[in-house]
């Protein structure tokens, strides 16, 4: 019997070995790799933005660099800051010194400027206008179109409105901070959060008057008395903002301003609230919270249970999802706009994943490698092994899957299509 039933056995084991590699070559077919540097010079640093740019820093000599930015190279510096994309991918620019000489190097141009230290670069949310500022020995300049400001105690970010013809930022004299508007002085507070500036050109932010927070849009109070404001976020398109704030009940919750609505939307009450994310287009918000101990995705008005350990909701680039990663006791999840898909794995909810809306795929980074998932049918996909990975994003341009790996001094663009 074990005569006739062995040869079987080996057959059905061959069968079933090559049927898998079989579908191992069908999975590998679905994700290529392409190298973008040879490696003939050292690779110190890489990254991507959220569209369709990557960048690396290479050393050609000992503490000399050279910049790359989609395949086109820069020349040798002493020291370069990591470049700042446009919002819509199609502008970029760093700072770069050679001997002392600080320049800003942009996508299509190359600035001069008389620095002793780099300073901040950021684009309008329209990406039209680029604003900048740098160092001349104890003072910084501020550069925004036309305008020129030169301050020593600036602090925070700078915040830069549609066309550029808005120009905001904080100073800070002793221990309360000052919202300046185009070089104008607009309040002092005990502490000021900006969003950014509103479609009609005003400048929206939550500032702390004593023991209370409100929400101003110019010079007009837009909200009530809150104990506590934490996170504030204002869309592309500065027509939605969303908030998280605490009461005076002690109570959290999320709130949306839109020009759609006369008042403020609030959301249902929670123990905690946290991870903000903002709708790109619509005042739609998501974060996390904390209701009698239960774990919490809310989506504006909505909750969903998370299990007992939850990642930051994110919605997806054209809004249609909202993602999450969530584990329970032994089994973790995605949560896709409340819909909970089980993994047989033990994923990071800290980590981060990629996701085409609407296509039931998920993408993230081991150690060694980009992982595609299917949702649906439970198959991984997984391209060429590496020494290390950035985490992936979703190219909505070119329609796939993207990290960048590197393997010893080589960088490769790992990608992944269905």
């Amino acid at each position: 019997m074990s005569k006739i039933l062995f040869p079987l056995y080996s057959k059905i084991i061959i069968i079933i070995t090559v049927l898998l590699g079989f579908c191992y070559t069908l999975l590998a077919d679905n994700c290529k790799d392409y190298m973008l540097l040879n490696g003939a010079e050292d690779l110190v640093d890489f990254g991507m933005d959220t569209t369709y740019n990557w960048w690396a820093v290479t050393a050609p000599f000992p503490e000399r660099y050279r910049m790359h930015i989609n395949g086109k190279e820069s020349k040798v510096y002493d020291k370069f800051t990591q470049p700042v994309f446009s919002p819509n991918g199609k502008r970029w620019a760093y700072f770069a010194t050679y001997g002392g000489d600080w320049k800003i190097i942009c996508n299509d141009t190359i600035l001069d400027i008389h620095a002793t230290g780099a300073g901040e670069i950021v684009f309008s949310p329209d990406s039209e206008v680029m604003a900048y500022s740098y160092f001349e020995s104890n003072s910084e300049v501020v550069i925004c179109g036309n305008m020129k400001y030169e301050m020593s105690d600036r602090v925070g970010r700078l915040y830069v409105g549609k066309m550029g013809y808005r120009l905001a930022y904080l100073r800070k004299l002793g221990n309360r901070p000052t919202l300046y508007v185009n070089g104008n002085e607009i309040e002092t507070y005990d502490d000021i959060l900006p969003f950014g500036f509103w479609l009609d050109g005003k400048i929206l932010y939550a500032a702390k008057n004593g023991y209370n927070w409100s929400v101003f849009k110019g010079e007009e109070e837009i909200s009530e008395n809150f104990n506590s404001i934490s996170e504030v976020r204002l869309n592309l398109e500065a027509n939605a903002a969303g908030f998280l704030v605490t009461k005076s009940s002690g109570k959290a919750t999320g709130v949306i301003i839109s020009d759609r609505y006369t008042d403020l939307l609030y959301g249902q009450d929670y123990d905690q609230a946290y991870y903000l994310d903002l709708h790109p287009t619509e005042p739609m918000i998501t974060y996390n919270a904390i209701k009698h101990n239960e774990m919490l995705v809310v989506l504006n008005g909505a909750d969903y249970n998370a299990g007992l350990n939850v990642g930051k909701p994110k919605f997806t680039y054209d809004g249609e999802d909202v993602i999450y990663v969530g584990c329970g006791s032994f089994d973790c999840f995605i949560g896709v706009s409340g819909k909970k898909i089980p993994i047989p794995l033990q994923l990071s909810e800290s980590a981060t994943y990629a996701f085409k809306p609407g296509a039931g795929t998920l993408a993230y980074s081991t150690n060694s490698s980009m992982i595609v998932r299917d949702l649906n049918s439970g198959l991984q996909y997984a391209g060429k092994m590496m020494d290390y990975l950035t985490s992936p994003r979703y190219n909505r341009f070119a329609n796939r899957y993207e990290a960048l790996g590197r393997i010893g001094n080589r960088l490769y663009l790992m990608t992944c299509s269905f």
